[in-house]
């Protein structure tokens, strides 16, 4: 859990020995035919194997018998919303984008948590902990708050009061004109009212998400914002 999630990044793991005595790239370049390790690493420096923690208990990290299970493995793909997913009998599926297997998987992936020095070009100003350094690659956390070793979070408190413009926002959009269907918006950033159509663009405000709720069923919810 280096980024707070069960999963490994490769390239740490390359020099890894396993309990057969081989390396975990000795291990994968033997099962590897059409691909060299190595090079897939240079196009994606982040890959990451996740196990992911499924609902109803189906399988997680710590339900995995890994003596019994034998996982299928999911691809995170940009070519398709779907999940390509090759089977325990090496046969390829597509996983429909809104199915959450009920059995044991693997992902590989990139790692949203994770940048590297070749893809972002403001690297060298992140302040966040090097998770990796080597074979001409350098991997930071892209924030703070996914750093396994930091455990205390940053919470923002706003105390002071709401200003009035935000105020009068609502007032004249929510309470004396609801059927306008006008944004409370272009008042705070333009000062437009029913009254008021144009107006200067105003830098004094800055939009934040304070909070949110779900309504309906709050698993399923859950499960669909997390994919």
């Amino acid at each position: 859990m280096f980024d707070k999630d069960y999963e490994i990044l490769v390239y740490s793991f390359l020099e890894t020995k396993l309990e057969n005595g081989v390396t975990f790239e000795e291990l994968i370049t033997r099962h590897s035919k059409d691909f060299n390790l190595r090079e897939l690493l240079e196009i994606e420096p982040t890959l990451t194997i996740l196990v992911p923690e499924l609902p109803n208990n189906s399988f997680s990290a710590h339900n995995w018998n890994t003596n019994t299970d034998i996982p299928a493995v999911a691809i995170r793909t940009n070519e398709t919303n779907d999940i390509p997913l090759i089977t325990t009998t090496n046969k390829i599926i597509m996983l429909p984008s809104d199915a959450i297997p009920g059995f044991p998987v693997l992902v590989v992936k990139n790692n949203e948590r994770l940048v590297s020095d070749k893809d972002f070009s403001n690297f060298d100003k992140l302040r966040t902990r090097t998770i990796y350094r080597g074979n001409g690659v350098e991997l930071k956390f892209w924030s703070d708050e996914f750093d396994g070793k930091k455990t205390n979070s940053t919470v923002r408190h706003i105390t002071k009061k709401l200003d009035q413009v935000i105020i009068n926002a609502y007032k004249i959009y929510e309470k004396d004109y609801p059927d306008l269907n006008g944004w409370q918006r272009d008042y705070i950033y333009y000062g437009i009212e029913p009254n008021n159509t144009e107006g200067p663009f105003s830098y004094d405000f800055q939009e934040h998400i304070r909070s949110f709720s779900m309504s309906g069923d709050a698993e399923k919810a859950y499960n669909k914002i997390s994919d």
